[in-house]
């Protein structure tokens, strides 16, 4: 406690010299005020806290409506589906697919909010399969231009999926954004190993 009644966190680092007989005579080292960092740490820890129960709440929220979305999109297919033509098949086949794909980015936002508390799962990834998902994923349902999609070799790494493919997500976005602006839109993937 300060003069001024306040609380300082201290964190000191110091070292024994001793004498000719062994016994401990003095100790020299350094103190730090670290109250800054402290209190740091604890909005932190508040924010990592309401970040969480927003993640929650969105995924509550979320869940809810999708889950309504799925179900009468497949209530259409059963009860309408040899009336519909081919392109109304495909279209609720797109609906319910993404609806899997938005509950699997929920799953991964409740995975990536839990990261400060949770260790990440490392697994070996495919990456070419991986890259070739997320490309058609990001793509399927068309753009003004047909994009060549070049995917060479890319070796297999060791990581947490769910990073992973927010990564191939993130790359993938930006090189079809930029690319459809050309005249003959072309993206090329390949990696390489070495020492």
């Amino acid at each position: 406690v300060w003069p001024d009644s306040s609380v300082h966190y201290i964190r000191g680092l110091a070292n024994v010299e001793r004498d000719t007989m062994g016994k401990a005579i003095r100790m020299i080292g350094t103190n730090w005020d670290i109250t800054d960092i402290k209190k740091t740490e604890k909005q932190l820890q508040y924010m990592n806290k309401e970040l969480e129960a927003f993640s929650y709440s969105i995924s509550h929220d979320l869940r809810a409506p999708l889950r309504a979305v799925n179900g009468y999109s497949q209530i259409l297919m059963e009860d309408y589906g040899t009336t519909l033509d081919a392109e109304g098949q495909r279209i609720c086949k797109i609906i319910t697919n993404e609806a899997a794909r938005m509950n699997r980015l929920i799953d991964d936002l409740l995975s990536y909010s839990r990261l400060n508390r949770s260790e990440m799962y490392f697994s070996l990834i495919d990456m070419k399969s991986l890259a070739l998902t997320v490309f058609n994923e990001l793509t399927q349902f068309g753009s003004a231009k047909p994009i060549e999609f070049l995917l060479g070799d890319l070796p297999d790494v060791v990581g947490d999926n769910v990073l992973i493919r927010q990564v191939w997500v993130n790359l993938l976005s930006n090189a079809i954004k930029f690319t459809s602006k050309t005249e003959h839109p072309k993206i090329e993937i390949l990696g390489e190993e070495t020492e």
